[in-house]
């Protein structure tokens, strides 16, 4: 269940697998393509929304590969019960399509989150698919690669 709340968040609730407009990069921008590579690096994710457990809040740290690996390590806050930092890595795969989309995968293949990658991969959005969960995901890019465009930009603004 860690898991599949792990990445809980991945496309903003308004059904991520179909290709819909707002889903999809801008006509100005139809050139670009995402593939797996465009997701790599260590993310910083805040994870919240409602479980089967109830509310939840979530901080931590992913590091994707770039090949479709990703581990990560979070502290949990539950009914403002706070758990310590997950001792192992929670291990998963990912997927990211052409038009940006994509899914994470639990290790025996099953998708546990839908995902939307923005800004030439250094933010991804996510919503789980655990049945009974509500759960938002918001990734950030910790440093941007360089020669990205994302590169230099001011988050504070």
């Amino acid at each position: 269940m860690l898991l599949g709340v792990f990445v809980a968040a991945v496309i903003l609730s308004s059904g991520l697998g179909t290709k819909q407009a707002n889903a999809r990069p801008s006509d100005e921008h139809h050139a670009f393509s995402c593939n797996n590579a465009t997701v790599q690096g260590a993310y910083g994710f805040q994870r919240n929304g409602t479980t089967a457990n109830g509310p939840l809040t979530a901080v931590g740290v992913a590091e994707f590969d770039g090949q479709g690996n990703t581990t990560a390590r979070q502290e949990i806050s539950r009914f403002g019960v706070f758990t310590p930092p997950t001792p192992a890595a929670i291990t998963a795969t990912y997927t990211i399509n052409p038009d940006c989309t994509g899914a994470a995968y639990d290790l025996s293949g099953s998708p546990f989150a839908y995902l939307v990658v923005d800004h030439n991969g250094s933010e991804i959005l996510g919503m789980s698919l655990t049945p009974g969960n509500n759960v938002a995901i918001h990734y950030e890019r910790i440093n941007d690669l360089p020669g990205s465009s994302a590169e230099g930009h001011d988050r504070s603004k």
